[in-house]
Formats: C-alpha cells, structure tokens, sequence
C-alpha cells in the first residue's frame, strides 16, 4: 500500500491557497531524519496551527506522529511525549482519522515510548500492541518494517535473541514476498543486536558494515558507526573501533543515541583503549544517564550509571562510585518492575566492597609522593587527585585540580563545597576567595555572596577587601548598575591608585555616562604612567572634544602620534578617509559611513532609512580604536576591503535631517546626476541605494525598465510642501515615473497622491 499517496491529493488541493503547510509536510520529515531537530521544534507550532485550519484531520495525525519520531524517537522526551502520544494514538482512532494510514505508525509512537521508558518492563505490552496493528496490516505497507522491529525489539529487551532474529527474518521474507523489497538493512538494528546477542559478532560486524538505508537520513549512518565500533571492541580490534567511534558532538543532539554511544565507549574505556584525543568519556556518562533519566528513560540511565561505576572503580575513584550507587538507588524507585535492576546493584556493591579493601588509603605521610606525582607530566589519576583533595582538603593545588574534575564530571556543587569549606579556614587566601566570588556571580546567586561578604565586616585586609570590592564592581556590571560600578571602582583605584588598568575602567565608565569632568579628573591624576600613557592621551583628546575645550585636545595629539598645524586654535578640523560608525540606540547597532574629520571626530555621510533615527550630516565624537581592529592585524585578510569601524560616543553637532523614500524608473544616469544637482542646490540629497541590476515592471505595456530606489533627505528648515513642489516640476518637465508617496502624504496633496499610487501600483512599487 502506497500509504503516502493521500499526501499528492493535499499537495494539490493546498498548494496554492496554502503553500506554507505543504512545504511544511514534505520537510519536516527530512529535519527529522536527520536530527536537525531545532528546525522541527521552531517550525511544528506553525505546523499544526495550519494543520487545525485546513479542517483536514489527517494532515493533523500525519504532522504529530512526526513530532512524536522526533522527540520520542530521536531524543527520547518520554516523560514530556508519551501523554501526548497516548492523546495522540485517542485522537488517531476518531472516525474522521481511523482511516488515516499515519494511524498505525501513531501505535509505533506509544510502543518506542514505552520501550524508551523501561524496555524489559513494559516488552509484553509492546508485544502485545505490535501484534495486533501487525494484524491489522500487511507486508505491502511499509509500517510493517516498523512495527516488526517494535515487537522484535522486546523480544531483544527479554534477551530473546534467537526467536528475534526469527522473527526480524520473517518478517522481511514477507515483504520480499509481497512487494519484492531487497533492502534488508531496514532491520539493520534488530539484526546486529540478535547476531550480538547470540555470539556472532563476525555476523554482526560485517552486516553493520555493508548496511545502507538512505531513507533513515543522516542518523542512520551515526548509529551504524557506534555498532562498529562495540562490535570491534568486542573482537578486540581495539585501533578500528577507535577510528569508527563518533565524537560526542555528533550525538550530543541527539539523545536516543546516548545510550549506544556510551555502551560502545565502555568497551574502550575498560579495555584501554579509550583515545585521550576525545577527552575523558566519564563526564558523558554522568549527563547521558542524569539526562535521560530526567526525561523519563529509565532502564537505561541505570545500564549508563553501571558502566561510569565501572569505569570509576577502574580509576579507583572511589568517591565517584559511591555518588553513582546513591543515583542507581534512586533512579531504581521508579521503575514499574525492578526485574534484575536489584541483583546488579547487589552486584556492583560487592565489587565496591572488594575493591576497597583492596586499596590503600593516602596517609598524610604520602603528601611527598602525591606532590612528585603532581608535577610530573600526567599529573594524579583521577581516583588519587579526588582522594588527596578530600585527604588534604586545605592543599590549594590539589583542590583546583579536582575542583576542575568535579566541574568536568558534572558535580559543580561538589567543588563548590570544597571550595566554601577551604575559604571558611583559610579567609584571607586570595585566590581561593576570587574563585568562590567568581562562582558565585556565574550561578547568579547573590544571596551566597551577600553572607560571604557578611563574614570580612571586620577583616581589616587590604588585598581581601580589593577582592570583595572587585567582586561587587563585577555584580554591579552584571546588573547594569553604572553607578554602583563607579564607586566600587573609585573604592578599587584607591586601594591601588598604580593600577591603570583599573584607572582606565572607570574613566571609560564616567565618560559613558555622561560624567567628563570627573572623567578628566581621574585621567589627569594617571597621565605619566608608561604603560597606559598613550591610552589616557586618546581618552583626553575624546573628553577634551566632547567639552569643546580644543587646547587640551591638541595638546594630546603629539603624545599619541596625530599630526596636526601648531598654529592652529579650536576644533581640529582634517579632511580624513572614508570609514564606517556604529550608533548604539533604541538596543539596536546601525552602521552608517562618514568621513574621519579630526582624531576622534567624523561627519556621517550616509541617510538613514525611513523610520530610523537619522543622522546624516551628524558630526559626532568617535571611540578612537576600530572595533574591527583584529580584521587589520590578520595577515590571512585582504585589508584592502576592510574599513574602519568605529563606535560613536556622541552626538557634537545633529543636523537633524528628514528621509523620504523615492522609487520608480530610473532615467539614466546624466538625467539622475543633474536631478541630484539641482536637488542639492536646495540643501537637499539624493542618494540611491538600488543596484543597477534593480528593475520594475509597468504592467499597461508588459516592459521590464531599469529601476531606481533612493533616499531623499531634507535639512530641518526646508517645508515637505516645498520639496514636493520641487520634485512634481522637475519630474513633470522630464516626464519621469516616479513616486515619493510619504512625503506627498506630509505635503497633503491628495490628487497627487491618488495619482502616485495609480503609478506605484502600476509599477509594481513597494
């Protein structure tokens, strides 16, 4: 059975009144299978929103069950999708859909849910609803493959190997059979698992090898690679296995994939054959199985929590081992059926037992040993450097060290214990206060650094009470509290007035905000230090300029290597080059181009579009430094095309000019520079943003004309009613087609704005 057939009638019936929707049914699957699953869940709303309004209920079955492959399938949300899979599967089975063929793949939906949920728990009932939607289709369908691997995977989950990979034969044969299907590798899973299970991994191996399915999209391929590479671990071909193993990057989006992932990552770790150029597997292992586990896959976050305890105990990093046993403890209370969940944690806790007694705590004697080992090229073993952090808890290296592996592994809110413990025995140990702070203000949480703070009221510190204030001028920043950063960083810069980084922050901060005077104040209390001289020049000569005070601006230009006449007085007026500025506004960047007229000045040469705040003729204070500037040092870049961009400070001078839009046929270019001519002798400007491959189309005698898009600017003084004048007798003399529609609507001339909206309209106009 054809059963996407029903899909052409929609692609007819919608394809003109409703586009959106059929592009929307034929590339969402795609997104799917390929794991691009940030396009599916940006587009889906939209999707269904459609779906609703098409009164079409099919469409509506056919577009969940494909969010149900998406979030059950790929990235195993169970605990969020199966509610909606089980309404799903409701909703499927009304008369006005029962006959939709996306009714049965809604039954594969619920039994993947169910199996992601705790496969060996709930196989029975898969079983049981894989048999009777199997009984209600035939091997012409081609949800007969996906139903068949359903009930062939509980059998796989029940370690049936042998009857699964019966059955997984059966059922191909009958497609063979009936439709002549020759591509086996649609079983490509249930196939490897049963040659796996039942010992035949050369089997295995070279099924996995040839498997091809192209309609199974990108993730296909990624999930054959992980097999690969297990089955390779398995035959103890451990450099192939390493080459076939995917980066964690590769499946990190894809959840359903952790859990092989991490299987064929065990049998490198514990063969030791793990690559270090993937880093340390561990950490994936504590997020894959807090990960799922979180959305509702349970049985296989505890299989995820066995292997890291393995792998730990291998490391004999013993305090890991024993987090892990509490999360399986934790994680078995919600299984439905424990089933072997309790004699496998018997089981690990044994070998816990064995391996401890096995092992030779650190003495505080064996600090000489720990300290060698630390300098050496390796450094400690993980199990060794968490031992010695816990064994010497107020040696500081070794506390960083694993702080950093606490972090890595997941468990931040370990190392910030240790961290707080150290600092509460050692107060006035600098780093150790900074990196506390420091966290504090990355998890946001200001009451923790509030009691912190509590604790020096009577520390009479110079360096803590520099990290404290240092510590608050960070908070005040990430609130965007200017004025309480200004007096931490007054309170920084007086506990160490030779800091000129510090000096150079808070002039920045003043200028910004508007305080000069104060600015120019702390900056001429810094200038003479070497290192930061030329920096406070430039800053001078910006302040200078923004107080119009010109003798002090000059008197910086020397220092920083601007050549200007001596004999010059007041504003420093140069015909620069062409650069481009960005004005901060409205919590917007816009770009315009200028002309540099000074060391830190520029007169913007570019309109704004209509709408936007303008600034043409604008002369205004600029940052001196190109923000772009690492475009220039990049040797790899072709400069030639670069052009300085540089950040406004403010606004000297605003000429405060009006655009208007101006568009129609283009008259060529002597008619247009001559049109721009006279316009400027009005004090107006013309400038044309179209390109020259811009054309419209005059729909009374079917001609496609060269066309023309502009900007026009008026000066303050110059009336609308003037300028349309202006521009309907230039146009009229010349017979040119154009239009200027918003200022004939501020010059309110209703017969020529009738007249230029039957041209607009003509034209095809915006």
């Amino acid at each position: 059975m054809d059963i996407w057939r029903w899909l052409d009638d929609v692609y007819n019936e919608f394809k003109d009144d409703n586009p959106r929707l059929v592009w929307m049914l034929f590339r969402l699957p795609s997104f799917i299978v390929d794991n691009d699953h940030e396009m599916v869940d940006s587009l889906m709303p939209e999707a269904l929103a459609l779906a609703r309004e098409s009164k079409n209920p099919w469409i509506e079955v056919f577009l969940r069950h494909w969010d149900m492959q998406s979030r059950i399938l790929h990235r195993s949300l169970i605990k969020e999708a199966l509610p909606e899979a089980i309404d799903l599967l409701e909703r499927a089975h009304r008369d006005d859909a029962i006959q939709c063929p996306q009714t049965i793949c809604v039954s594969q939906d619920v039994c993947v849910a169910y199996g992601r949920a705790d496969g060996p728990g709930y196989s029975n009932e898969r079983m049981q609803v894989a048999s009777e939607t199997l009984g209600r289709i035939n091997p012409k369908w081609p949800c007969w493959r996906c139903i068949s691997c359903e009930y062939a995977n509980a059998l796989l989950d029940q370690e049936r190997y042998e009857e699964a990979l019966d059955f997984t034969e059966q059922q191909f044969a009958a497609m063979e059979k009936v439709r002549g299907e020759t591509n086996v590798y649609g079983f490509r899973n249930q196939y490897v698992e049963s040659y796996i299970g039942l010992g035949r991994l050369e089997e295995a191996l070279e099924f996995n090898k040839n498997a091809e399915y192209e309609a199974l999209g990108d993730g296909f391929l990624v999930e054959k690679r992980i097999d690969q590479s297990r089955i390779l671990s398995m035959l103890g071909r451990w450099e192939e296995a390493v080459e076939q193993m995917p980066d964690w990057y590769e499946v990190e989006g894809t959840q359903s994939d952790y859990y092989s992932w991490c299987d064929a990552a065990q049998w490198l770790a514990l063969g030791g054959h793990w690559p270090p150029s993937l880093g340390s597997p561990l950490p994936h292992f504590f997020f894959s199985y807090k990960q799922l586990f979180s959305q509702g896959v349970l049985r296989q976050s505890i299989h995820i929590a066995h292997w890291a305890a393995e792998i730990c105990l291998q490391k004999r990093a013993f305090v890991l081992v024993d987090l892990i046993v509490r999360d399986i403890q934790n994680m078995m209370k919600e299984l439905d059926k424990v089933l072997d969940a309790k004699d496998n944690l018997v089981q690990l806790k044994a070998k816990v037992k064995d391996a401890k007694a096995s092992h030779s705590p650190l003495h505080h004697d064996d600090r000489e040993k720990v300290e060698s080992l630390l300098g050496e090229g390796d450094g400690l073993p993980l199990g060794m450097l968490l031992e010695a952090a816990e064994t010497w808890p107020d040696w500081w290296d070794v506390l960083v060290l694993a702080g950093e592996s606490w972090s890595e592994l997941g468990f931040a809110e370990t190392f910030e214990a240790l961290l707080e413990g150290f600092v509460l025995r050692n107060p006035t140990h600098e780093e150790a206060l900074r990196t506390l702070c420091d966290r504090y203000l990355s998890k946001n949480r200001r009451d923790a650094f509030e009691k912190l703070q509590s604790r020096y009221d009577d520390v009479d510190d110079t360096a803590v009470r520099g990290v404290l204030t240092h510590a608050e001028l960070q908070w005040a920043e990430k609130l965007g509290d200017d004025e309480r950063a200004v007096t931490h960083l007054y309170a920084l810069l007086k506990l160490n007035t030779s800091d000129a980084s510090l000096r150079m922050q808070l002039i920045r901060k003043l200028r910004r905000s508007g305080q000069l005077e104060e600015a120019l104040a702390v900056l001429e209390e810094g200038l003479g230090d070497s290192s930061y001289d030329k920096a406070l020049h430039w800053e001078r000569i910006l302040i200078a300029t923004r107080l119009g005070r010109w003798a002090l601006a000059r008197e910086s230009c020397e220092p920083v290597g601007w050549a200007i006449n001596p004999e010059e007085i007041g504003p420093i007026l140069q015909r620069g080059s062409l650069i481009r500025l960005v004005f901060e506004e409205d919590e917007y960047e816009r770009y315009y181009y200028a002309l540099r007229t000074g060391p830190v000045t520029a007169h913007v040469i570019q309109l704004a579009p209509v709408g936007y705040p303008q600034h043409y003729d604008d002369w205004v204070a600029i940052e001196p430094k190109p923000i772009n500037l690492a475009d220039f040092l990049d040797e790899e870049e072709d400069n030639h095309e670069i052009l300085p961009l540089h950040r406004v400070d403010a606004v000297l001078d605003a000429a405060n000019f009006t655009t208007f839009e101006l568009e129609g046929v283009h008259p060529g270019a002597s008619v247009l520079q001559s049109l721009t001519g006279q316009l400027e002798a009005h004090e107006a400007v013309l400038q044309v943003t179209s390109s020259e491959e811009y054309v419209v189309f005059d729909q009374e005698t079917d001609e496609e004309l060269p066309g023309i898009y502009a900007r026009l600017g008026l000066p303050p003084f110059m009336d609308p009613t003037e300028m349309h004048a202006i521009l309907d007798r230039m146009t009229r003399e010349l017979s040119l087609q154009w239009v200027w529609l918003n200022l004939v609507e501020q010059a309110r001339d209703i017969e020529a704005l009738e007249e230029q909206q039957r041209l607009a309209e003509r034209l095809g106009l915006h």
